[in-house]
């Protein structure tokens, strides 16, 4: 007997349904951060039907994706996407009301953070000329220009596109930070500016991985190993700032700097939340 995919859709995963997309403050230390928001996703209206926990949701016959993160009953701000007539393949893609559903973003931290999750549950509901993202929530700038949009784990979700029979036409060949640089500095794609930034991210990313995956210290908390991965994205940026004022023909680089990664220069963000992490085995 073949062996299935693990990401096979199961017959409910067809019926079609809304979505709404919600934010809420994420942590940040004490001290002098640009703000992050934590995202996640629901079948209902939370300010209308603000159902208290997740049994009362799967008693509705209702979905709570919780991207990552935790419960939220009760958002205090409206939601930031909503997809009135879904395509029914937000389930396949990411499996609902399971706190340990976190589609190919595998290690928080690592291959994603919230941002990149919920844009994978409202990927279905995209098409070639309208991406539904949680672009509006702070910090996302910063997220997809460091992971991408759907995550680093791009073979991973393709099959899982493949399997669940999404069709829309996504081919992620070149990064998003280099897409979004080179129509900001309005500049080609191969100009030395947005390849230098590209190679910034690509380090970056190294680190992170060298960071994330190592074998756990003796007393090493979650925050002390997501202070370090905090800190090489802040250098990454600290480097991108440095590269966008030596070149400015074309653009005002603290200007270009916020519409690329969408803080001030002189800002820090703490994107990563240590109660989030966990240590990879």
């Amino acid at each position: 007997m073949q062996s299935q995919s693990p990401y096979l859709c199961q017959p409910h995963s067809r019926k079609p349904g809304r979505l709404y997309a919600w934010v809420s403050p994420a942590f940040m230390p004490p001290g002098i951060w640009a703000p992050v928001e934590h995202t996640w996703v629901t079948s209902y209206n939370c300010r209308l039907t603000p159902y208290p926990n997740i049994d009362a949701v799967k008693n509705a016959g209702a979905s709570y994706w919780y991207c990552l993160g935790d419960f939220h009953p009760h958002p205090n701000k409206a939601h930031i996407v909503y997809c009135p007539n879904t395509l029914g393949m937000e389930q396949c893609l990411v499996g609902s009301n399971d706190p340990q559903s976190t589609g190919t973003i595998a290690h928080y931290g690592i291959d994603g953070v919230c941002h990149q999750l919920a844009n994978q549950i409202l990927f279905a509901n995209s098409t070639q000329h309208t991406w539904q993202t949680v672009q509006r929530a702070q910090g996302y700038l910063t997220s997809s220009a460091v992971y991408g949009t759907y995550g680093r784990r791009e073979y991973e979700w393709m099959q899982r596109r493949l399997a669940c029979q999404v069709t829309v036409n996504y081919r992620p060949s070149l990064s998003i930070l280099v897409v979004r640089a080179s129509r900001i500095l309005k500049l080609p794609r191969s100009h030395a500016v947005v390849q230098e930034l590209e190679t910034l991210r690509q380090g970056l990313l190294k680190q992170i991985d060298i960071v994330g995956y190592r074998p756990r210290r003796l007393k090493e908390s979650a925050k002390m190993r997501v202070k370090e991965i905090n800190a090489h994205i802040n250098s990454f940026l600290k480097e991108s700032a440095c590269i966008l004022a030596q070149q400015h023909e074309k653009y005002i680089p603290e200007v270009a700097f916020q519409q690329i990664f969408g803080i001030a220069p002189h800002e820090q963000i703490y994107l990563v939340d240590p109660h989030l992490f966990r240590f990879p085995e």
